[in-house]
């Protein structure tokens, strides 16, 4: 009898492994098709550039979304953590994203270019949070649910398919609304982006979740909530670094993150050359959603066969590519070479494909290094030291494209770029295991 039982609860783990990687590939794959047709990166940078926002502000709204991250990670990383059922978090996180992005939407629709900008920092800053606060649940949430392979197939299936989504949703509005307005067709993209991420939010509250018991002391240790406002939270956060930096997996993932961080920066400053030079022309917008779609539609086959290489391979071919888009674009605009908006497109699909690769090969890197214990606070941790890098490079790069050119911002990041692939797979190299628990408590 015990036998039968063990097998038949042997079969229904199975079965539940089946249904979650089915509807996680699927939520993840909504998810992934609303965030490229409203991307704040890309969509929300060029449609502030093409409304005549000022360049710099159109730039720093990826600091302003860098640091919403970083606050969610610096506050709220321990209620993330101890939060028990973590999918109706996340089904209502995207319900918030959905109410940001309808909002980014009427500010198109009725307002002025200040209106535009203003609406749009507060916006970007309202979705930093969320989205942050939704990264950390997921991050505990998939690691519960699913086991490290499921969690390799789900993450570059979801990719194919959010982006298979996104090109045809905005191919249909292209087509069906050539004659109107640009700003119409254009808030329609972003509308079909909310709702991508309301249906995304009912698919998630239909995965099985997996509540795991811990004992008292890990439990204590690994989701205590800090009191007493900011400077305890701060200093939760100094006590959570000092311990975590004493670990070499650690110290090892926070230096590969270091490396990695020009990566995806380099996006919307191809987003903000591209508006500056095709908003004008209907095309602008639907080639630079798809060309992000397509990204995504080959970075997920692609990605994950170097994948079975190595992580870290898939890292040093993302910085080289990435290195090679800004160097094209500089060259082609340089030498004033012949090309049209699908320059920018192929320049950004590619980018995309790279920036993609490296940010799935470090995550996947992170949870199968990271103890069930310390993943949450090491991911809120990791990701505000990084943060803070960010913003300052971020707001240098915003600088230089204000006051000179943003060829000389996406000149400088080809370049660093470069080095990242390189460092990040020397820096990876040998995964350390993750210490024991119980050594830290």
């Amino acid at each position: 009898m015990r036998h039968l039982n063990t097998k038949l609860e042997a079969t229904s783990n199975s079965s539940d492994a089946r249904r979650n990687l089915s509807l996680l590939a699927g939520q993840r794959g909504l998810s992934m098709a609303a965030w490229t047709m409203a991307n704040p990166s890309v969509v929300l940078v060029y449609l502030a550039v093409a409304n005549e926002v000022p360049i710099f502000l159109a730039g720093m709204l990826v600091s302003v979304r860098s640091a919403a991250n970083m606050l969610c990670a610096l506050f709220a990383a321990d209620h993330a953590a101890a939060r028990k059922h973590k999918k109706i978090d996340i089904a209502w996180t995207n319900v918030f994203l959905t109410i940001c992005f309808l909002m980014a939407v009427f500010s198109l629709l009725v307002g002025s270019a200040t209106v535009i900008g203003a609406s749009f920092v507060l916006i970007v800053a309202a979705i930093g949070l969320m989205e942050q606060y939704q990264i950390m649940l997921k991050s505990d949430f998939v690691g519960d649910v699913l086991e490290s392979e499921d969690r390799t197939r789900m993450t570059y299936s979801s990719l194919a398919l959010g982006g298979a989504f996104a090109i045809c949703m905005t191919w249909l509005v292209h087509i069906g609304m050539a004659d109107y307005p640009r700003v119409a067709a254009h808030s329609t993209v972003v509308g079909i982006a909310a709702v991508f991420f309301l249906l995304a939010a009912i698919v998630i509250l239909l995965v099985r979740e997996v509540i795991r018991d811990q004992p008292r002391a890990e439990r204590e240790a690994g989701a205590a909530r800090p009191t007493g406002g900011v400077v305890a939270a701060l200093r939760a956060f100094r006590d959570n670094a000092l311990q975590l930096l004493a670990m070499p997996w650690f110290r090892q993932f926070i230096a590969v993150r270091f490396a990695l961080l020009t990566i995806r920066l380099s996006v919307p400053f191809f987003a903000i050359l591209a508006a500056l030079t095709h908003s004008s022309d209907h095309r602008g917008l639907t080639a630079m959603v798809i060309s992000t779609a397509t990204g995504f539609v080959v970075s997920g086959p692609l990605w994950a066969a170097v994948s079975k290489v190595s992580n870290r391979f898939v890292m040093l071919m993302g910085g080289v590519l990435a290195a090679l888009c800004g160097a094209v674009l500089v060259v082609h605009h340089f030498f004033h070479l012949p090309g049209n908006v699908f320059i920018h497109a192929a320049t950004l699909f590619a980018v995309t494909v790279a920036a993609e690769g490296v940010t799935n090969a470090r995550s996947l890197y992170y949870l199968d290094i990271a103890p069930k214990k310390y993943r949450v606070r090491g991911l809120a941790v990791s990701k505000t030291i990084i943060r803070l890098a960010g913003l300052l490079v971020t707001t240098i790069m915003a600088a230089a494209a204000h006051m000179q050119h943003v060829l000389w911002a996406i000149g400088i990041l080809a370049a660093l770029n470069l080095a990242a692939g390189t460092a990040a797979f020397l820096l990876a190299g040998g995964q350390p295991k993750p210490q024991p628990a119980q050594r830290l408590s």
